[in-house]
Parts: C-alpha cells; structure tokens; sequence
C-alpha cells in the first residue's frame, strides 16, 4: 500500500520531451541552528535540461525538501501551474 510520501516520490515524466530521467537539487538559502534549513527545490530533466518550478522554504529534512521538490514537478507536467 503506497502511502503519501510514496504517491510524491513517483515524478511525471519531462512535459518538454517525455524523459523519465528527473533529478532532485537542492539550493541552501540559509542555515538555521534549529535544523530546519532555508532551500531552494527543483527537479530538472537530465535529458533536455527543461527545469521545473522552484520553491523556497524551511525544511526539516532533505526528504521533506525533495517531496515538494517532486509535487511542484508534477503540478509543471500535468500543466497545474502557469
């Protein structure tokens, strides 16, 4: 059974040109003695390069960074944002 962390690790595929290939980076903004670091998130496609949309915040974790790293690319390739 897939839980929801399970359902935002699966990526969409590159709406530009249909590769699987998608990374995860990562950008620190700022360092926070509380461990809750401020990131910037993406995904890009390997492929051809097309960058998904990036987020800021303060995260408590690089999994909870990637997730929404990974719901940002998918919303990009279903067309949910503009």
């Amino acid at each position: 059974m897939l839980d929801s962390t399970d359902k935002l690790r699966k990526k969409e595929p590159c709406r530009i040109c249909g590769s699987k290939t998608i990374e995860f980076k990562q950008n620190i903004v700022q360092m926070y003695d509380s461990g809750r670091d401020k990131m910037t998130v993406y995904c890009y496609c390997t492929r051809c390069g097309h960058k998904g949309p990036e987020y800021t915040d303060r995260f408590r974790d690089m999994d909870e960074a990637r997730d929404k790293a990974y719901l940002f690319w998918n919303r990009d390739a279903e067309g949910k944002l503009v």
